[in-house]
């Protein structure tokens, strides 16, 4: 059975929190398990849209600090990228001020890491994927050597919760991943490109950032939330299961999961055994869940059918006039292509609107609220008898 660690973190200390990562990666072998003299390490944290870190939106720059260096101790050559949210331009303007405004620069000039802001890309193929045989992939992933995923612990409306096997989805160039929300308009059909990422930029070990996560309608417009630790492992899917069981979710109703269950990438029976310091004292009992996964709770089998079939049932996105300032942002992530920005504000065409919610996951002023029509608000009413 695949190894996953969990030590207990209470805080973003510098200090404190090295000393975690290192008892981490020092229960599945230590660093030089993963990284040999002279290799070229990429670590690829959460950029999605650069934000304080303490809105915890990004991975924290204390984690990939820590992580740098013990890669650096094992002789390593560090390198820090990612690719920002659909909504976000690929450019070396809009990496800088990213990873500015996520305190990434600062660490990399700590550590005399190369922090990317190179925008090439090219394609990889995949011949065993089950949806994509295919992706774009930023530079960065395609040169290293080693790859280091450092997810964020998050909800997230479309997919639940992001962690491991999300965090993939930055591997892809800001536009391009519009295409794929397009395409992969249901939940099941996203899940499943997302392993075929996994399976194509198969990274080497995922240490999550789950000291201060993010609960609600994550992964951006969620409430900052503590969970007290920070997860290992070489198996992104072992982590992400046990990533689920501390959030309190059903692991089969996260997309990813689900995809990696029935592609045998799971333990059997959906258990897996924490090495550290495990779960206990931890598990979370009242999650905030994202408002399109209020219905999707363990055993509401009526809900999840009323979800999948019914177009009128899902949250709509309905731009808040007062808060919007024409920025632009949700029409550049819109996959549809059915946002506009007309005389300082967004307007949204519902009819075309296939419900991903990229537009409220990249608004930076929390200008687009998910509402129901009032066909939804009765059949919401009805299902909650």
């Amino acid at each position: 059975m695949t190894q996953v660690t969990l030590r207990r973190c209470s805080s973003y200390d510098q200090e404190q929190v090295l000393r975690t990562v290192r008892l981490a990666v020092d229960d599945l072998g230590g660093m030089s398990a993963f990284v040999k003299r002279g290799q070229k390490v990429l670590l690829k944290p959460n950029l999605l849209q650069g934000a304080d870190p303490d809105k915890a939106i990004t991975t924290h720059p204390s984690i990939i600090r820590a992580v740098g260096l013990l890669v650096q101790e094992a002789g390593g050559i560090v390198t820090i990228a990612d690719s920002p949210g659909s909504g976000a331009v690929y450019s070396e303007a809009s990496l800088r001020k990213a990873y500015r405004l996520s305190g990434w620069d600062k660490v990399a000039e700590e550590l005399g890491a190369t922090l990317n802001y190179c925008t090439d890309c090219s394609e990889r193929s995949q011949p065993e994927g089950v949806l994509m045989k295919r992706f774009t992939l930023i530079k960065p992933v395609l040169e290293a050597d080693v790859i280091i995923n450092l997810p964020k612990l998050k909800t997230h409306l479309l997919t639940g919760m992001t962690a491991g096997v999300k965090n993939m989805f930055g591997s892809i160039p800001g536009f391009e991943k519009a295409s794929y929300h397009s395409r992969m308009t249901a939940r099941t059909d996203f899940g499943e490109m997302l392993v075929d990422l996994e399976r194509t930029v198969r990274p080497h070990l995922t240490i999550l950032d789950a000291v201060i996560g993010m609960e609600g309608n994550g992964p951006m417009n969620g409430e900052p939330r503590t969970f007290g630790a920070i997860i290992a492992s070489p198996d992104p899917h072992a982590l992400d299961l046990v990533a689920a069981r501390l959030l309190g979710l059903d692991p089969l109703l996260i997309p990813t999961l689900a995809a990696a269950a029935r592609r045998g990438l799971l333990p059997e029976g959906l258990v897996q055994d924490i090495g550290g310091d495990g779960l206990t004292g931890l598990l979370v009992t009242d999650l905030k869940i994202p408002a399109t996964f209020a219905g999707q709770k363990k055993d509401s089998r009526a809900m999840r059918a009323v979800l999948s079939l019914a177009r009128p049932y899902a949250l709509r996105p309905v731009v808040e006039r007062d808060k919007c300032v024409g920025c632009g942002a949700c029409a550049r992530s819109c996959p549809r292509q059915c946002i506009t920005v007309t005389e300082g504000k967004a307007r949204i065409a519902s009819k075309n609107c296939i419900r991903c919610y990229c537009c409220h996951e990249m608004c930076p002023q929390d200008a687009i609220l998910l509402k129901r029509s009032k066909t939804g608000k009765v059949m919401h009413k009805v299902m909650q008898r």
